[in-house]
């Protein structure tokens, strides 16, 4: 498999518009995304070739309707980093995937929020479409 801590969405997962692909959707958008607060933490997913664009279709689409905002807001999905020192090491880690030749196919950038959270430590949820071997694939973000 190459690389580190996949989730992996085999083809059957599409078989039925149901409750189980709800999961997996949820699974997908969520899974890097705990900020640290989860031992094990995936960090990539592998989609059967043969459901790749119907499921990134929908994965993407359950990404983009992330709520980011004050952790203090039961609505909110996630928050910010902790420190400028993790925005810049993040956002450093998006410029090389993109550097590398990975596909960026939602976010990709420092989240600008409004009124009490401008100024926020906070990065766009962020796919990438890329190979293992990129260093976005293989290193701790």
């Amino acid at each position: 498999l190459g690389g580190k801590s996949p989730n992996i969405f085999f083809k059957d997962v599409m078989d039925h518009d149901d409750a189980f692909l709800d999961k997996a959707l949820e699974g997908f958008a969520m899974f890097a995304l705990n900020q640290g607060e989860v031992c094990t933490c995936p960090s990539r997913a592998l989609v059967h070739e043969d459901i790749y664009d119907a499921f990134i279709e929908k994965a993407i689409a359950r990404v983009k309707a992330i709520k980011q905002g004050d952790p203090l807001d039961p609505a909110t999905q996630v928050g910010a980093q902790a420190s400028d020192q993790q925005l810049k090491k993040i956002l450093s880690y998006l410029d090389i995937g993109k550097a590398e030749g990975a596909e960026v196919l939602t976010g990709g950038e420092q989240a600008v929020l409004k009124d009490d959270l401008s100024g926020g430590f906070y990065v766009e949820p962020t796919v990438f479409k890329g190979t293992n071997n990129m260093r976005i694939f293989q290193e701790e973000i």
